[in-house]
């Protein structure tokens, strides 16, 4: 979902069989931010255990300045890539 924007979103589907039947679709679904699903990200996109477990506890104790120093400091580098710690940047100014 970190690939939506934060608050309403909608999609929209068409598919066609074979046969040439179509059909369409769409939804509305709201995306939000919660430090939790912020961690899950930062386990799935930081390669270290243990600084993935150091942004986890920031987030996890409201630490959003920490967890920003820690994001900038490690982004780019070995263990997270530039474009995912941006994203967790524009992510946690959602919970701040």
């Amino acid at each position: 979902a970190y690939t939506f924007a934060i608050g309403s979103n909608s999609f929209s589907a068409t598919a066609q069989d074979k046969a040439g039947n179509t059909n369409a679709a769409s939804t509305s679904f709201t995306v939000s931010v919660t430090s939790g699903s912020l961690c899950s990200l930062v386990q799935r996109w930081v390669s270290n255990a243990g600084v993935a477990n150091s942004l986890c506890v920031k987030l996890r104790q409201e630490s959003w300045g920490a967890f920003r120093n820690e994001v900038s400091a490690q982004g780019g580098k070995k263990f997270l890539s530039a474009s995912n710690a941006a994203i967790l940047l524009r992510l946690v100014d959602e919970l701040d």
